[in-house]
């Protein structure tokens, strides 16, 4: 009984001392770890992430507004996340203005 009552204040003590501590929890993206609160953008994804208690949570960035002038289009161009305004057509310096779209000069 004496061996029973002595493990169990040796298991108390060791709670007593686990309370105490302060565990973080972190969170691991593609061999990366990132600690609570830290935050990061995944470009491929273009979204912003953040590391909350062990969790991971995304939100897609948002975009300011477009506002092309009358010729140019709102166009999504490889590797970046919004929208551009690009030129309808061309203007060449070296010949007359054409009416082919711009994807073509």
């Amino acid at each position: 009984m004496t061996s029973i009552w002595s493990g169990l204040n040796y298991a108390e003590m060791r709670l007593s001392q686990l309370e105490n501590c302060h565990c973080e929890k972190t969170c691991q993206v593609n061999g990366v770890i990132y600690r609570d609160k830290d935050s990061w953008v995944e470009d491929d994804y273009c979204r912003n992430c953040t590391c909350k208690s062990g969790v991971v949570e995304c939100r897609r960035m948002a975009c300011p507004p477009l506002n092309c002038s009358p010729d140019g289009l709102p166009v999504h161009i490889a590797g970046q996340c919004c929208k551009v305004c690009k030129c309808k057509y061309c203007h060449c310096a070296s010949s007359p203005p054409s009416n082919h779209p711009a994807d073509f000069c």
